[in-house]
């Protein structure tokens, strides 16, 4: 199985190919507004980097959100496009999943936070399992207030992570207490490897679609960027 995965979410992007149980090639990219100009080229660089051509491919692994508006539409179109050129299934894949992953193995609860407006965050809570799909979603994907938080979390310790935790770390740390642990700033990103794994697991557990039935997922009306 050769798999292609790509995200686009957040300001920086990801793209890694993973074949015979890992990752042959992956690729980090930091652009200035959006991905449209570069996701392409990046994707032909790591199909080359692993040695592989298009037709190779079995499937396409993709982060359809929340985040970037103008960033999920780029890359669930693209994913869209592949898959229905190359009649490949395509697997959605949560940006907040891929982000809470950079954390896995960890016993404690894992939130990822992504900036949404003011002071309002795109909240993912999971758990980390042993075996695929490697992590389990507590609640559902949601926006929420910073002040909501406390009630939304609880008591219960966790490992906070993602470019709103560290933006509203401050915050984060006067609303949550001793209960918020924060993971390094560099695993605010979605991880290429990580957003890999967890498509190739996906794929295993029969989770992939038909391309034109894929989905961004933004939790809230788009607005222009």
């Amino acid at each position: 199985m050769n798999l292609l995965a790509f995200d686009s979410s957040t300001a920086v992007g990801c793209i890694a190919v993973y074949s015979d149980g890992q990752v042959k090639a992956e690729l980090t990219l930091s652009v200035r507004r959006t991905h449209s100009e570069h996701l392409m080229p990046a994707i032909a660089l790591v199909l080359e980097l692993a040695g592989l051509q298009p037709a190779d491919l079995s499937a396409v692994g993709v982060g359809i959100g929340p985040g970037s508006y103008t960033g999920i539409r780029i890359a669930v179109g693209t994913a869209m496009g592949l898959g229905y050129a190359l009649h490949l299934p395509v697997i959605p894949v949560p940006s907040l999943e891929i982000i809470a992953m950079g954390v896995w193995p960890t016993t404690l609860r894992v939130v990822a936070l992504q900036p949404a407006r003011q002071d309002e965050v795109y909240l993912g809570s999971y758990r980390c399992l042993a075996e695929p799909p490697y992590l389990e979603q507590l609640t559902e994907l949601r926006v929420a207030r910073l002040a909501e938080l406390p009630a939304i979390l609880g008591t219960e310790e966790a490992i906070l992570v993602g470019d709103g935790a560290v933006k509203h770390q401050a915050a984060l740390t006067d609303l949550l207490g001793q209960t918020a642990r924060f993971a390094p700033s560099e695993l605010a990103h979605p991880q290429p490897a990580n957003l890999a794994v967890l498509s190739a697991a996906k794929l295993a557990l029969g989770h992939q679609r038909q391309a034109l039935n894929l989905k961004p997922l933004y939790l809230r009306r788009p607005y222009v960027e």
